[in-house]
């Protein structure tokens, strides 16, 4: 909640926050946070070592978070 305040409830913002966190908690060399968009998944926050893959596309049915999405 804190980290949402710091944002000023901009989500765009706080998914930023999100994955630097995340980043550093994991010591990972990057985080991305995906959305369903249609039948793509989007990349909307992206940091360290796929920062470049911002906005990135994948169809939902050719990637593994895809095939997580939709496997019941």
């Amino acid at each position: 909640q804190s980290m949402l305040a710091k944002a000023n409830f901009d989500v765009d913002i706080y998914m930023n926050l999100i994955v630097h966190e995340v980043q550093s908690l994991t010591k990972a060399t990057g985080a991305v946070v995906e959305l369903i968009e249609g039948h793509e998944l989007v990349y909307k926050a992206a940091s360290g070592s796929v920062s470049r893959y911002l906005n990135l596309r994948l169809d939902r049915k050719s990637s593994l978070s895809g095939l997580c999405v939709t496997t019941k």
